[in-house]
């Protein structure tokens, strides 16, 4: 496991409680970007455009460690790692071809009620099921 959020801890009483679930946030209603000192482009293609959950997957892949994105929504789909969230400003100018940018945060959300989760991922799915057989009393 790289990080944290990886780690997971199930319990497998009546509340059937993950310990540790990250999902992505929008950091604000309101359009934000990392500004260029803060951030490094991942992908931008006006043939192929991506959504924001393409665009966190492609972050996470190049770097496990990834907490943030900007995420253009229009024209080019610019997808951006935040490297510095500190530097995270309203962005204003409505004129521009790939707006609305949002900036989506990685949050560690503990205590998820599993019952109350749809469609998480495969992966995870896999995961709680490797987890769960291997504490499994036999």
């Amino acid at each position: 496991m790289k990080n944290s959020e990886e780690k997971m801890h199930v319990d497998i009483g009546a509340d059937h409680i993950i310990g540790f679930l990250s999902v992505w946030e929008k950091n604000a209603n309101e359009t934000q970007w990392c500004t260029g000192d803060g951030r490094s482009l991942i992908s931008s293609d006006t043939n192929k455009p991506i959504n924001a959950t393409q665009c966190q997957a492609k972050c996470l892949e190049r770097n496990s460690n990834c907490r943030a994105v900007e995420f253009w929504e229009s024209y080019n789909y610019a997808c951006f790692e935040c490297t510095d969230t500190t530097k995270i400003q309203a962005y204003t100018w409505t004129n521009d071809w790939s707006y609305p940018v949002y900036v989506w945060i990685k949050i560690c959300k503990k205590n998820i009620n599993i019952k109350t989760i749809v469609v998480i991922s495969y992966k995870l799915f896999l995961r709680i099921v490797a987890f769960l057989e291997q504490s499994a009393p036999y």
